[in-house]
């Protein structure tokens, strides 16, 4: 991922050590964000406990201006779902993580 000034960042989620990147406007995010339509603290990656000792990758919309995920194989014309504000949602492999979701009346963020 590349934070505010493009600078490349890696992040490895791994139970007990880092189960979740934040990510948002705010410079205290693990990861900020500069695009007007982005919340402050606008989402969050996560691991969802799924069984023993097993993990999915999660994500999280913390924001107002919505978190939107796109299954595997859909192509970009395909409408995102909305996903449910404090709700983590399994994000699959070759799954599109959108945000912002909400448009403004001229039909940007």
């Amino acid at each position: 991922a590349c934070a505010a000034g493009g600078v490349p960042h890696r992040f490895v989620l791994q139970p007990g050590k880092c189960e979740k990147v934040s990510f948002g406007r705010n410079l205290k995010c693990d990861m900020p964000l500069v695009h007007p339509g982005i919340s402050g603290t606008h989402a969050e990656f996560n691991l969802i406990p799924c069984g023993a000792d097993r993990f999915v990758l999660g994500v999280k919309d913390l924001g107002s201006n919505g978190t939107g995920l796109r299954p595997p194989g859909a192509g970009d014309d395909r409408k995102p779902t909305r996903l449910p504000k404090g709700e983590a949602s399994e994000v699959r492999d070759g799954a599109t993580v959108v945000l912002p979701i909400k448009l403004g009346s001229s039909g940007t963020p």
